[in-house]
């Protein structure tokens, strides 16, 4: 008589949880095939690296980076117009430039002057064809004691009378440029014959000059010239300060329109007239010895945004300086800054409605300030996966506006070479054109996992896709997304990508020949392992059972003879294998394939349940993982991690299969069998209320994969009931665990599931999306110098590591994960860039949240 009293207690007690859990603060939506999208895809903003790396680099190239055609070292970048036919230099530094003038010259300390073209129909996929263009320059006519090492060129404010700087002086020629049409070279020529160089008494060198007007500003190790182009002879070349000059820029006042100049030193800023006259200086802070000023240390760089803000750059911090009211402040990590360092600032614009940027060269990669985007105010763009080499040298940047195309490129020179930052437009509708390219290249018999890269970091070589443990697990997901583009589409590729998919889906349990069995991964009689397909299969002892052979078995299924298959499926294949044919049986517009889907789906859940709820492998023997008995997970101590992941699995695997074959009755085997496993002692859903093990010492990501699929299997295959109720009171519990790390895809499932939709949450969705490098390639990844990062001390005390896990996930374009089967707020995940993860991580949330209307078609534009 207490089982009926306990049981109404346990239901009360999962509704009451229900309630408590939707009283985060989310708002509560119903998600129907005919309402609207709950968010748009408006178009964001892709940056896409062009890397190019030094002929004399040490650092370990990839074969898709293209090699410069000068060993070292790039000091000066300027962009200038180059359409056939003669050119001026132009020192615009944010020229908006035509379709047709794509140009900035390279000075370099070894090697000259280059002329480089970019090209924006630049892909990742096809560097070398549609990259740059480098043409070496001659200078023609220019007096012999001009030195083409360490060289400036600038241009005063009508952007046509050009002046060169050298380490020898000053010279003012009539410089134009011609590039061939081969555009292999690039003659500029001095047109003014009798020009002369002027000395100057010190050594120049960075930063860059500046003009105003008629004015030259040469900054020098002995302090800072003015030079007067006006004056007759002797030149007017006046000193002003007695320091090297580390820093220079110029800044307008909006109020009286008047400019000043601003020169950083070791020791001081100094705010200059145009004239000379110092009006105003202030101390920098000398950190090795404590004596303190307004700023943090020895002035890098300076520049000026345009919109009354001054940066200044130094080792330890970002200092501003307000033109208006005087006042200067500083940015570190608590505002944001990813990390210091500084070394270099530039202002660019981006492809998104010309908004300004603020590109931050450090000692370690780039930092960009995206004042307007709300979500992605800062990045942090380092190491391999952005730009070659460490630190950053120099900046220079285009913007490409023109009827059919708004484009922006930033060039940066760092010590390991040259980097294009392509600024996109993109909508992630054309992502997922991107990422489904990548299906391509990572099918293996209609099977999906991560392939080997020939060599590091080389994405346009081959890659070799062999064998996995989660075939079945990673082809799952890609099959979900094939299907659910398909119904969102009705595109006839869509269609064929999905059968060809479910085909190797089905051939993982065909290969097998043992009802209801499927294969962790197949190798096809084309598949030796001397090339890499199950190498070890003459050696390797089946997990389940040691003693009984060997994990790889060769196929007795007539039509796979000579294929290999690998024994023991786990959990994971489990899971990959109900959702995927649940949602054939759902999706497919193909009578044969949803028998198929349905009959199979049938065939894997049998087997488990016929045989106490344990997936019995070809030895007789239970399989190590796939296991769901109650007498081992609800007594076996060494399952106790397990106990709540394995309750919802079953849960899932007979709610799936009722859905598709009639219902769940009491009177039904399935309806029977959750009966069971319902009732005490066993308390399967029970159990499943409290699934995901919060404490850090076990706070598993891969289970989380395994959680979320059966969520979404169960929710998608119950009626609205008691159980249904407990089902999502469960996943409630685990989804505001697992919010903060901000996934697409456990997201997607739990709003698509609940219809409960937050704007965080939603807005998590596309986040996620839009920052998913588009580079699947494992970088190597480290983030434990970022300013930007706050520790988590409980977890780290708890897993006694040094530089573990953080509080904030970052974008996914700035750590390493692949699939989210592991920790996103791990610092420094590894990678070493011989491994390509599929795309599957990325298809399946998106066409999840476009085919329950969580996320629209891209919004169309009107330029």
């Amino acid at each position: 008589m207490k089982r009926p009293v306990q049981t109404f207690i346990m239901l009360t007690n999962i509704l009451l949880s229900v309630l408590l859990l939707h009283s985060v603060a989310v708002a509560q939506v119903d998600i129907n095939s005919n309402g609207p999208s709950a968010i748009e895809d408006i178009p964001y903003l892709e940056i896409i690296p062009e890397r190019l790396v030094y002929a004399n680099s040490n650092e370990t190239k990839p074969a898709s980076w293209i090699v410069l055609p000068f060993e070292c070292c790039i000091n000066n970048i300027i962009p200038f117009k180059a359409s056939s036919g003669k050119s001026d230099l132009n020192r615009n530094n944010n020229a908006e430039i035509t379709a047709t003038d794509r140009s900035f010259l390279l000075t370099t300390t070894h090697d000259g002057v280059w002329v480089a073209t970019f090209n924006t129909s630049f892909s990742l996929r096809k560097p070398s064809t549609t990259g740059s263009t480098f043409s070496k320059v001659s200078f023609v006519n220019f007096p012999k004691s001009q030195n083409e090492n360490n060289m400036h060129l600038i241009s005063d404010d009508t952007k046509e009378v050009t002046s060169i700087v050298t380490s020898e002086g000053l010279l003012f020629p009539s410089v134009h440029c011609n590039i061939t049409e081969s555009g292999k070279e690039a003659a500029c020529v001095n047109e003014d014959v009798k020009s002369d160089g002027i000395p100057i008494p010190g050594s120049l060198h960075n930063p860059s000059p500046i003009t105003l007007g008629t004015k030259i500003y040469l900054p020098s190790k002995q302090g800072l010239y003015i030079f007067e182009k006006s004056s007759k002879s002797p030149p007017n070349l006046k000193l002003i300060t007695n320091s090297t000059i580390t820093a220079l820029a110029s800044i307008e006042s909006s109020k009286d329109g008047l400019f000043e100049i601003v020169v950083g030193t070791l020791h001081k800023i100094y705010m200059l007239t145009v004239d000379g006259t110092v009006r105003r200086w202030e101390w920098c802070t000398n950190t090795s010895t404590g004596q303190g000023g307004v700023l943090d240390e020895a002035i890098t760089s300076l520049n000026y945004n345009g919109d009354g803000t001054l940066f200044i750059g130094n080792k330890i911090a970002l200092n501003t300086y307000n033109r208006e009211s005087g006042s200067y402040a500083r940015v570190t990590g608590l505002q944001g800054l990813p990390y210091n360092d500084i070394t270099a600032l530039h202002t660019a614009y981006s492809s998104i409605d010309r908004e300004r940027q603020l590109w931050i060269g450090t000692g370690k990669g780039f930092a960009v300030y995206n004042p307007e985007d709300k979500d992605s105010r800062w990045r942090y763009l380092y190491g391999p996966r952005w730009h070659p080499g460490s630190a950053v040298v120099s900046m220079a940047s285009f913007s490409l506006l023109t009827a059919d195309l708004n484009y922006s490129i930033v060039a940066s020179a760092t010590d390991g070479g040259l980097v294009l930052f392509h600024q996109q437009r993109w909508t992630l509708s054309k992502k997922a054109e991107w990422m489904e390219v990548y299906t391509a290249r990572h099918n293996r018999n209609n099977l999906i996992s991560d392939c080997q890269l020939q060599s590091y970091g080389d994405t346009l070589g081959p890659c070799k896709n062999v064998d996995s443990d989660n075939n079945g697990l990673w082809t799952s997901l890609l099959l979900v997304a094939a299907y659910m583009r398909h119904a969102v589409t009705k595109d006839a590729s869509a269609a064929t990508v999905a059968s060809d998919l479910f085909k190797g889906f089905q051939s993982l349990l065909a290969v097998t020949d043992i009802t209801g069995l499927p294969a962790r991964s197949l190798c096809s009689n084309k598949e030796p392992a001397s090339e890499g397909c199950a190498p070890r299969r003459a050696t390797d002892r089946d997990p389940g059972c040691p003693s009984c052979g060997l994990q790889w078995r060769n196929s007795t299924k007539e039509g796979y003879e000579g294929y290999v298959w690998k024994s023991d499926a786990s959990s994971d294949e489990i899971v990959g294998h109900i959702l995927g044919r649940l949602v054939v049986a759902k999706l497919t517009t193909s009578d044969s394939e949803r028998k198929d889907a349905i009959n199979s789906l049938q065939d894997i859940v049998t087997r488990i349940v016929d045989n106490g709820f344990e997936l019995i492998d070809w030895t007789g023997k239970p399989t190590l993982w796939a296991r769901y008995s109650p007498t081992l997970i609800n007594e076996n101590r060494d399952w106790s991690d397990e106990r709540g992941l394995q309750s919802l699995q079953m849960i899932s695997m007979l709610t799936a299969i009722s859905n598709v074959t009639g219902g769940l009755t009491p009177d039904s085997k399935w309806g029977k069998a959750l009966k069971f496993l319902s009732d005490e002692p066993n308390n399967y859903v029970a159990n499943m209320l409290n699934l995901k093990i919060e404490t850090p010492c076990d706070d598993n990501y891969s289970d989380d994969e395994l959680t979320f699929f059966p969520y979404y299997t169960a929710m998608m295959s119950i009626p609205h009931g008691p159980l249904r109720s407990a089902v999502e009171a469960s996943l409630n519990r685990t989804f505001n665990f697992v919010r903060p790390g901000r996934s697409n895809l456990w997201a997607a499932i739990y709003m698509s599931s609940t219809q409960y939709l937050s704007a965080y949450d939603l807005e998590s969705v596309r986040w996620n999306l839009r920052t998913w490098p588009v580079e699947l390639v494992n970088w190597p990844v480290n983030n434990s110098h970022r300013l930007d990062i706050f520790w988590d001390a409980e977890f780290n005390a708890a897993n006694g590591r040094d530089a573990g896990q953080i509080t904030r996930v970052l974008p996914a374009n700035e750590r390493n994960q692949g699939r989210w089967n592991s920790d996103p707020f791990s610092v420094s995940a590894g990678g070493d860039g011989t491994t390509e993860v599929d795309p599957g991580a990325w298809l399946m949330p998106y066409w999840l949240a476009r085919y329950h209307k969580l996320l629209g078609a891209p919004m169309r534009e009107s330029y």
